[in-house]
């Protein structure tokens, strides 16, 4: 055998090399976890010409195996390379297929002692191996005799093979300096990689490893307790840290790279058991309690200008710092590596009036106890640390994060901000409109008067929104969600969760999960979705849909009492509480429940045609379940309210395949129960069958083809039927017509109808229901003029492909992916499972989905609108929009022309404001943050966040650049401005100002605002985003 290849196993696309083997080579594969060179001297037998060793390289090293070959690991495998070189012929070559292996010094070195060991020549590169576009080549140098070896593969691999064989290399300098009571980034750790493939740093070792933490997406190396230069915890006491980091791709590791980090000393102004007056500097003050035990009251510190730091610290007891009076101090932190408590109570002058004061407790072991009920003009910005803190704010719009362990928060009155973070905690938020993370973890969260949004997040919660409109997500895991006095929305997430909506017209999304929703008070609409569910409206007007699986209706005659089921079927169950109803048993079904007492119950769709009713009593109660009917002979034709009445066509069409010209119909429901008859049938569409159920007093008028139609047809005919309308929406809902069409395959068949509905009762007692055929083979395409109905009746769309909806309405959809194009009426279109687009028009639209991957559209006018699971697209459009993306997924989410809310969710969100005064909450999740045109807020929430600054565009030369971002975590979050070089930005740091809140940055024509930080520094630069 002449020719033999050992492969590395975390070489990519091996299995493209394997096809473009040189004839009669043997190719064997090294894992992670051999010694290879071992391995393969075991594996060798006979005289090899030429053995190739294919692997990630760099300059001086081959990762082959459990441990890269390098100058070192050669000598401690001298043996196993002697016989490698014996089993080679004379003359044999060894190529080494790895990138840059022989580059620089160090790959001299390398070769040179390989060729020693083996005793036979080596050819190597000091360039990429791999494809060209990356790069990358497949020349290899001999050494001995000066020149390039053939390429040994089979024509075509290095047009195949499209990778390079390159491990990530380290970049960032070998040190840095830090000083002393310093917080944040320390080193950020930044390597290149030639296939551009994500990166994990990590500190692989060094003596004082163990005192540092390093985010694995950033590379940004951090202190876990604050550095004191007079009690240096190095191993070497010289205040000089030794660690030593990694870059990985996934496959390859970056060769260890050593980083020493110096500590310097910092003038400090020490306080002292007695009582304390300081006047400090208008520079950067630090104040150290040097004390042991306690910091007591009536110490006054005035820090002037600049920016100035309070660090309390103590590894011998706990602190109490009561009523010190701190004027222009903008940050406490604290580190009490002890374990002991901080605790700290604060009084109305802490804080000046207008100014925010951060507390850095993320180096606390213990907990921190810090009181701050007494603040009535200032705010805090405060993150507990790795204990179990019990953090209270006073009457401003404060922040509070707990950090790990089991943390208790109060926000206070004000607009509040609590992250529970990791744990099981506890948040109170007191009044006002407050926003709330739960984080991973068992949390509870009690909202008070006010909107509150609330978000469970991971962990079974309990989450209570209190008086105010709420909005509560659950989240992962199994919740209690209650929403107290107001109209509340609700949404269950994953897991077995039980939801009640008490007072107000509340809406309950139960999702998956086997769910309990309960409306109490007010006319509620609850959805149970998937899962087996429980849904019981109590009082009020409520209408229940239980979604998939075998639902259970249940509640007492007079509860049930004006309510209605949307689609009660086969396997599900009404339990009537205190009644017996065995009368009711094998009578056929219908659409009104009499519940005795002069009570009823609708249930939409339901008609003798479903079946029977079973009844079971026991201990007083009634189950009533639906049996299908058994198949036999009609020997009559069941009641049906509905009269099917064909009618005259008027609006004009696209030709059809087989056409049989255009049809009109009436369907007239003219009795009180639901009835259903076929919108759409016998139409060549592969079967395809679409019937509409009407309540009654109700009929629709449906014109369209007689036969299903292509995309091109199909266009002439649906822009005929919207410009049959006379809406003021025209262009729009044409344009969203033309959009769907275009994204349909050209052999797609649909059919297409024009339906009015119209109605003699002042409200309608249950839902238009339009129903097409489960599957792909065919689609319709739908314009729904609701708008001579009473204002918000219902209409709900199952595997209906395309509708557009004119007038004020409620539109839900229920299965199968769904295009809904609004009009300028205020509308709640509100979606199901699978992928959804709907682009809600002009006026005040509430906007949603379920799960699946949704593009929602604002549109026009102040729209509200939420995202569910699954990685979904929001644009609010024009006017004052609210975008709600915490259901789940990697979300993107874009404000439009005013002033916007968007609030991002657990996902790797990427949210943008548009040319108003936006306000952008990223929430939990690795979030890319864009700033657009006004007076925006940034606020990046827990995660590595990305904050992307607008600058100058002369496009928008009056444009308002002012964004602020609220909570920058040096060391975590990254910051860039569009329209900058980096070399700007660079510059604008050295001119960046110090403010009583934080610093302001100047930079390509826009004035940014960091809250709570004293200086942005290079570290805090996104490099990637200028490569």
């Amino acid at each position: 055998m002449s020719t033999q290849i050992f492969v590395d196993s975390r070489v990519s696309q091996i299995e493209t090399l394997t096809q473009h083997l040189p004839q009669g080579a043997l190719l064997s594969r090294i894992g992670a976890e051999q010694d290879a060179l071992s391995s393969i001297a075991a594996q060798l037998s006979g005289e090899i010409e030429t053995l190739l060793l294919v692997a990630h390289g760099a300059p001086g090293a081959l990762y082959l195996g459990d441990t890269p070959l390098t100058l070192e690991t050669l000598e401690t495998h001298a043996e196993a390379l002697a016989a490698i070189g014996a089993a080679m012929a004379p003359g044999g070559l060894i190529s080494l297929y790895g990138c840059r292996v022989g580059a620089g010094a160090e790959g001299e070195a390398f070769l040179d002692r390989l060729e020693a060991l083996t005793g036979r020549a080596v050819a190597a590169t000091d360039r990429l191996v791999g494809h060209a576009d990356l790069g990358g080549d497949w020349t290899l140098f001999r050494r001995d005799l000066g020149q390039s070896v053939p390429m040994p593969f089979m024509v075509g691999l290095a047009s195949d093979y499209r990778a390079v064989l390159a491990a990530p290399t380290v970049t960032s300098g070998e040190g840095g300096s830090f000083a002393e009571n310093g917080t944040g980034t320390v080193y950020t750790v930044t390597a290149t990689d030639p296939e551009n493939d994500t990166l994990t740093f990590a500190i692989s070792g060094g003596a004082d490893a163990a005192l540092f933490n390093i985010n694995s997406k950033t590379g940004a190396v951090t202190f876990k307790n604050l550095p004191d230069f007079e009690n240096p915890a190095d191993v070497g006491t010289d205040n000089v840290y030794d660690i030593e980091v990694t870059a990985s791709d996934g496959t390859e590791t970056s060769a260890a790279l050593p980083v020493a980090i110096t500590v310097t000393d910092v003038t400090e102004t020490i306080l002292t058991t007695g009582n304390d007056t300081f006047v400090l500097s208008n520079d950067d003050n630090v104040i150290v309690s040097g004390i042991i035990d306690a910091l007591t009251a009536d110490d006054v510190i005035n820090g002037e200008g600049g920016t100035d730091t309070l660090v309390i610290t103590s590894n011998i007891a706990g602190v109490t710092f009561n009523a010190t009076t701190l004027t222009n101090v903008e940050k406490v932190t604290l580190s009490h590596i002890g374990g002991k408590n901080i605790s700290i109570t604060t009084h109305d002058a802490t804080v000046a009036s207008g100014q925010t004061m951060i507390v850095d407790g993320s180096y606390n072991v213990g907990p921190v106890l810090w009181d701050g009920s007494a603040e009535l003009d200032g705010t805090f910005s405060i993150t507990g640390g790795s204990g179990a803190d019990r953090l209270t704010g006073g009457a401003g719009a404060d922040r509070l994060a707990g950090g790990a362990a089991n943390d208790t928060l109060y926000g206070g009155a004000g607009n509040d901000t609590l992250y529970g973070d990791a744990g099981n905690d506890t948040l109170y938020g007191g009044d006002g409109d407050n926003i709330y993370y739960g984080g991973e973890g068992n949390d509870f969260v009690y909202g008070a008067a006010g909107a509150d949004l609330i978000y469970g997040d991971a962990g079974n919660d309990g989450l209570s929104g209190g008086d105010g409109n709420d909005t509560i997500w659950g989240g992962v895991g199994n919740d209690t969600l209650i929403g107290g006095a107001g109209d509340d929305l609700f949404y269950g997430g994953d897991g077995n969760d039980w939801l009640w909506g008490q007072d107000g017209n509340d809406i309950l999304y139960g999702g998956t999960g086997n769910d309990t929703l309960s409306g109490l008070a007010g006319d509620d609409l609850l959805f149970g979705e998937d899962g087996n569910d429980t849904l019981s409206g109590y009082t009020g007007n409520d209408t229940l849909w239980g979604g998939d699986g075998n639902d259970v209706f249940q509640g007492s005659d007079s509860e049930l009492h004006g309510d209605t089921i949307g689609d009660f079927s086969a396997g599900d169950s009404i339990v009537v509480t205190g009644v017996d109803l065995s009368a009711l048993d094998g009578k056929s079904a219908s659409g009104t429940l009499d519940l005795t007492g002069g009570h009823s119950l609708t249930l939409t769709g339901i008609s003798a045609a479903s079946g029977t009713f079973d009844v079971d009593v026991a201990g007083g109660n009634s189950t009533i379940t639906l049996v299908a009917p058994v198949p036999a002979p009609v020997t009559e034709t069941p009641s049906n309210p509905v009269v099917v009445t064909p009618t005259e066509p008027t609006i004009p069409t696209g030709p059809s395949t087989g056409d049989t010209g255009s049809q009109a119909q009436t369907i007239t429901n003219a009795g009180t129960t639901p009835g259903t008859a076929a919108l759409v049938q016998n139409t060549n569409n592969n079967g395809n069958t679409v019937t509409a159920t009407l309540p009654g007093n109700t009929s629709v008028v449906s014109e369209g083809p007689g036969q299903a139609q292509t995309p091109t047809d199909a266009t002439t005919s649906l822009v005929n039927s919207v410009q049959s309308r006379g809406s003021s929406s025209e262009t729009q809902l044409v344009s969203g017509v033309q959009g769907f069409l275009n994204g349909l395959a050209p052999d797609t068949t649909l059919d297409v109808r024009t339906i009015t509905p119209t109605t003699t009762s002042s409200v309608l007692s249950t839902a238009i229901t339009i129903t097409g055929t489960t599957g792909t083979g065919q689609s319709e395409a739908f314009v729904i003029d609701m708008r001579d109905l009473p204002s918000g009746s219902y209409l709900r769309l199952d595997n209906i492909e395309f509708a557009s909806i004119l007038g004020s309405a409620t539109i839900n959809g229920g299965a199968g992916q769904n295009y809904v194009i609004g009009d300028e009426a205020s509308q709640n279109i509100m979606l199901g499972a699978d992928d959804d687009y709907i682009d809600g028009g002009a006026g005040d639209d509430t906007v949603g989905s379920g799960d699946g991957n949704d593009t929602l559209l604002g549109g026009d006018g102040n729209d509200s609108v939420f995202g569910g699971t699954g990685n979904d697209s929001l644009d609010g459009g024009t006017g004052f929009d609210t975008l709600d993306l915490t259901g789940g997924g990697s979300n993107r989410g874009q404000g439009g022309m005013q002033g916007d809310t968007v609030l991002g969710g657990n996902g790797d969100d990427a949210l943008r404001g548009g040319k108003g005064h936006d306000s952008i909450t990223g929430g939990a999740g690795d979030d890319t943050i864009h700033s657009g045109q006004g007076n925006d807020t940034l606020t990046g929430g827990d995660g590595a966040d990305l904050f992307v600054l607008k600058g100058y565009d002369a496009n928008f030369s009056n444009a308002v650049l002012t964004a602020t971002v609220t909570d920058f975590q040096q060391g975590v979050d990254r910051l860039a401005v569009e329209n900058a070089t980096l070399a700007e930005l660079q510059a604008a740091l050295v001119t960046q100002t110090a403010t009583e809140t934080g610093v302001i940055l100047s930079v390509a024509g826009a004035t940014l605002t960091f809250i709570g930080i004293s200086q942005i520094t290079t570290d805090d630069i996104d490099l990637a985003f200028y490569a």
